[in-house]
């Protein structure tokens, strides 16, 4: 994943960007210790733009509406304001547009949970399972004895 799609490649303006990475460190700062990257270090928006574009859009114009707040409110852009003005702004936002929050929180936890970098933070491997394997416990497939008695409940196409 490219952590840097600036250009005619990126689908965010300038501002929206920082505001953006702006978000993405409040959803998920970088640990103390540097084991675990912030949200903004895993590279979200080339992850975005090949597994949820659609999301684009709505996320752009919640950036947007995010500026226009911090903006009027302190007449400066998200990113250069106080942490505690951040806060404020975003706890009122959740008042009036939280769906947009849910959804560019949504997508950020998709995205950075699957970045090797956190994988292998969280001691996990970073690989794919298979051929080198991740073991899987045996499961206790007496369990599914009740479904294998309640026989075939759908029928043939």
């Amino acid at each position: 994943m490219n952590d840097d799609i600036i250009g005619t490649d990126n689908p965010l303006s300038d501002l929206q960007r920082r505001t953006l990475d702006t978000l993405l460190d409040m959803i998920v700062p970088a640990s103390t210790d540097g084991r675990m990257p912030s949200a903004r270090e895993v590279g979200f928006i080339a992850w975005l733009t090949d597994i949820s574009p659609k999301a684009l859009p709505e996320i752009a114009e919640g950036l947007d509406e995010i500026d226009r707040i911090a903006q009027s409110t302190y007449a400066a852009s998200m990113d250069v304001l106080s942490a505690d003005d951040r806060e404020a702004i975003i706890a009122n936002l959740h008042k009036g547009q939280g769906r947009f929050l849910v959804q560019l929180t949504s997508e950020v936890i998709s995205c950075y949970y699957q970045h090797p970098r956190v994988l292998e933070g969280l001691g996990l491997n970073a690989g794919p399972p298979f051929p080198a394997g991740n073991h899987v416990a045996p499961g206790d497939l007496s369990l599914l004895e009740p479904v294998i008695a309640r026989g075939k409940i759908y029928r043939d196409a």
